[in-house]
């Protein structure tokens, strides 16, 4: 899989690994920058190459500077894909900053104000364990 770069404002996804993927690896990617819907299509691209060619996927979320409802989207189609595939997918570390910030304000999570701690619907976005 090619890199993506664009401008500065653009997502970048980057893997770890690039051949000789084992089956019983996990393949790191690494999402920075925006995740909105001008990058959609190259992203929704990328990540249908990436499902080609692993079975084990970590999505780091961690650089990530803005995420908007179609990011949130596209994010969802790949859990949904790699469900349907018989794949595995997680995430780096539980969202912070502009990806946690986009679940809550989508609903997907909802900050427990005497804890100062999100709480989630679903605890596949806290999915960060092997």
């Amino acid at each position: 899989m090619a890199d993506i770069k664009k401008d500065d404002d653009a997502v970048n996804l980057v893997p770890s690994h690039r051949t000789n993927i084992a089956d019983d690896e996990w393949q790191t990617f690494s999402f920075a920058g925006r995740l909105t819907i001008r990058e959609i299509e190259e992203q929704r691209n990328a990540l249908v190459d990436l499902l080609t060619h692993a079975d084990k996927i970590i999505l780091d979320m961690r650089a990530i500077e803005t995420i908007d409802a179609a990011g949130l989207q596209l994010l969802a189609s790949l859990r949904y894909s790699v469900e349907r595939q018989q794949k595995r997918l997680r995430f780096a570390s539980p969202p912070e900053g502009a990806f946690l910030e986009a679940l809550t304000a989508a609903g997907f999570c909802e900050i427990d104000k005497s804890r100062n701690q999100p709480v989630f619907r679903d605890s596949f976005w806290l999915n960060d364990k092997p």
